[in-house]
């Protein structure tokens, strides 16, 4: 499916593709992915954002630069795209960064890093797999600071991230993120 931006006056082709998986990787009957590779796609093929089931991308192909859990909601795939296009595409600030976390659901506790924080989410790189829509608690490491518990939500994959929405933050958390992701910047 195309898609075109613009005006009505000016429209231009979106370069990006949208795609229910169709094509199974032999070895595990799964939809395409670049698990673990950030290379954009070459050779001039379209990126490709797939809406797939809770279970993401599982398999390579270099075009795919993201999944969105179907039915996708325009604000999922909104974020991928505003990273394909934007340099900074946030409303809110947002800062880069290497801070450890811990996830925990359902007894079960791993480690992983937040590449991107904001007081709303975050984008997170686990070792564990975390099918879209899924409810976790996580535990972010601030340096020369408590650590700060929140609930997180997984909203969209950005291959091989995950992004993050917190969901029920209380007002005080948020002020303490926002205050961390601030403070960052102005350094």
């Amino acid at each position: 499916m195309k898609t075109t931006l613009g005006s009505a006056q000016a429209p231009r082709v979106c370069p990006i593709q949208f795609a229910a998986p169709r094509r199974r990787c032999p070895d595990h009957g799964r939809a395409p992915t670049r698990q673990g590779r950030a290379a954009r796609p070459g050779r001039g093929e379209l990126p490709i954002i797939l809406l797939t089931g809770r279970a993401g991308i599982q398999c390579e192909d270099d075009c795919v630069i993201g999944a969105v859990k179907r039915p996708a909601g325009v604000h999922d795939l909104y974020r991928i795209l505003q990273r394909q296009f934007e340099e900074r595409p946030r409303s809110t600030p947002r800062i880069d960064t290497e801070l450890r976390a811990t996830c925990h659901r359902r007894g079960k506790s791993w480690q992983a890093e937040v590449l991107s924080l904001s007081d709303n989410g975050c984008l997170l790189r686990s070792g564990e797999a975390i099918p879209l829509g899924t409810v976790l608690s996580m535990s972010i490491e601030l340096p020369g600071e408590s650590a700060v518990e929140v609930e997180a939500e997984t909203a969209y994959q950005l291959v091989p991230d995950l992004g993050l929405v917190f969901s029920g933050t209380p007002p005080a958390i948020r002020e303490r993120l926002g205050a961390y992701v601030l403070g960052r910047l102005a350094a």
